[in-house]
């Protein structure tokens, strides 16, 4: 909790807040209600995560990437953390050794190198909402002949975490660091307090 206290008094110093404004503002959102307190003593949050290579992970997490394209369908909705591979997606080779790129090929490449350049591989690096999975979506980034996971409510974590491996499918996951990232969410208004206490 002192690191997010840390984060929380750093942000405001940046936007121009006085330290007194920062520490009032603070103590009136643990009052009323609205700060989630998440300490040792807490229920822990366990979230569903998928996999996807980059630079499709960092796409969808900030927002760019609005369908998530699998060969298989999921009846899962909601909040679906996301989880950056450890290895590229086989695109990348393939646009380098291209001379004509489309805008999309552009944003691809450009996604590839803040990826590597953020280190953001074998991490969890932010989430999701899963709103429907259909097929034939108009979306430029839907593929046909496969399912469209369609996403909404992008959100990219200010403290990815690092070192987790990744699996098939939809898996769970757990860590003092996810919590920290939800509440620094909530705190910036992606994500509203009912939400998170919802996954606990």
């Amino acid at each position: 909790m002192a690191i997010f206290l840390l984060l929380t008094v750093l942000k405001g110093l940046e936007n121009g807040m006085s330290f007194i404004s920062i520490v009032i503002r603070r103590e009136a959102q643990c009052l009323s209600g609205t700060a989630l307190m998440m300490d040792s003593n807490s229920k822990s949050i366990t979230m569903k995560v998928l996999s996807v290579r980059q630079p499709y992970a960092l796409l969808l997490v900030n927002g760019t990437k609005d369908v998530e394209n699998r060969v298989r369908s999921t009846r899962h909705r909601g909040w679906l953390l996301i989880h950056a591979s450890a290895q590229e997606h086989n695109i990348v080779q393939f646009l380098r050794k291209r001379f004509h790129l489309t805008s999309q090929d552009k944003l691809i490449l450009s996604s590839i190198q803040e990826a590597e350049s953020k280190n953001l591989f074998s991490a969890i690096i932010g989430m999701v909402k899963v709103s429907d999975c259909v097929t034939g979506h108009p979306s430029p980034w839907a593929e046909q002949g496969v399912f469209n996971w369609v996403v909404t409510d992008a959100v990219m974590f200010d403290n990815p975490i690092h070192g987790v491996k990744g699996r098939l499918g939809i898996w769970d996951y757990d860590s003092a660091l996810l919590k920290l990232n939800l509440e620094t969410a909530a705190m910036q208004g992606k994500i509203s307090i009912e939400e998170i206490y919802a996954l606990r």
